[in-house]
């Protein structure tokens, strides 16, 4: 890279998109009591942000700052804002494999912050219906490795924490997990297979007043700490069209 290249450059970014939630309010299913009950909407999500970006040798970094609205058209009680500050090192210090490390701050101020998420970021989805503001942090790693000519293999991990911003009592989220794969290269394919697993903890967790409309001032029940694993192996297939 040139030096010229590997100056640092500031970019202001926007994005926009309309779609459509079953689920506004993140409620589940089936019903529980004092959570409200589905309902669906449609809603705009408008995104300007910053994004620093340089290189160094072998390395690229990537810092940006995102400032998220969601605006939906009947459900205006559920309309948020989220800020997000993203950092990315990109390493390629061999033509054999590459390292990929990122870290994540999301501060959102409704529990639709799920929708505020990239496509490619899966949100903790652990938290408590009605937080009214809440702070996720996430780091994760990635590594593509060239065994041989025609077989790449492709390893993850991140790990996650998601909690309420005022209240201390709230239910906590702890998530970590991983990925590991294999590919087969041909001309224009490639198939592989990878497993998966993700681990998911609840501190504190609660169970909302069975009756809130009976006026007896009842509390939510704990029901202490909830765990959860869950484990996958996908089957891929990709294509280059052109």
């Amino acid at each position: 890279a040139n030096q010229a290249a590997a100056d640092p450059k500031l970019q202001g970014v926007g994005n926009g998109a309309i779609g459509y939630t079953d689920n506004v309010q993140s409620s589940p299913d089936p019903p529980v009591p004092g959570v409200p009950e589905k309902t669906g909407d449609f809603f705009a999500l408008l995104s300007p942000g910053l994004v620093l970006a340089s290189t160094d040798g072998d390395a690229a970094h990537r810092l940006a700052y995102t400032y998220t609205l969601s605006l939906f058209l009947t459900e205006s009680d559920a309309n948020s804002s989220s800020n997000r500050l993203d950092y990315q090192l990109f390493l390629d210090p061999s033509p054999r494999y590459t390292l990929l490390f990122g870290a994540s701050v999301l501060q959102a101020n409704r529990h639709t912050g799920g929708l505020l998420s990239s496509a490619t970021t899966t949100a903790v989805g652990a938290a408590a219906p009605g937080t009214t503001s809440f702070v996720q942090l996430r780091a994760e790693q990635a590594l593509t490795l060239e065994l041989a000519r025609d077989w790449r293999l492709l390893e993850g991990a991140f790990g996650a924490l998601q909690t309420s911003i005022a209240d201390d009592d709230a239910p906590r989220t702890y998530e970590t997990g991983g990925r590991l794969g294999i590919e087969r290269l041909f001309i224009d394919d490639a198939v592989g297979v990878e497993g998966r697993a993700t681990y998911t903890l609840v501190t504190n967790a609660t169970l909302p007043d069975e009756d809130p409309g009976d006026g007896d001032g009842d509390l939510p029940t704990a029901i202490g700490d909830q765990r959860q694993l869950v484990t996958a192996a996908v089957a891929r297939w990709r294509h280059d069209w052109g």
